[in-house]
């Protein structure tokens, strides 16, 4: 099965995570959103992390951010911040 595209017009305008695949960051918090929660989810369905991997950090990142906003954190904080 093949998943639809999540990018969207405008998301060029966000920080581009994955250079090798070309996926920005407005792509990555989409698929997040939609339930990915692993690296290793939003690889598959974004391609990000698919080339050279240097944006496996950025990914995990991402995660960390959006589990403390859904945890009732404050969006862009880590635990360990």
């Amino acid at each position: 099965m093949t998943l639809p595209d999540l990018s969207r017009p405008g998301d060029e305008r966000s920080r581009r995570i994955c250079y090798c695949v070309r996926v920005h960051e407005a792509t990555i918090l989409r698929a997040i959103a939609e339930g990915c929660r692993s690296v290793e989810a939003i690889r598959e369905r974004t391609r990000a992390a698919t080339g050279c991997g240097t944006c496996r950090f950025d990914l995990e990142v991402l995660l960390r951010r959006g589990a403390t906003s859904e945890e009732g954190g404050s969006p862009g904080k880590t635990p360990e911040d």
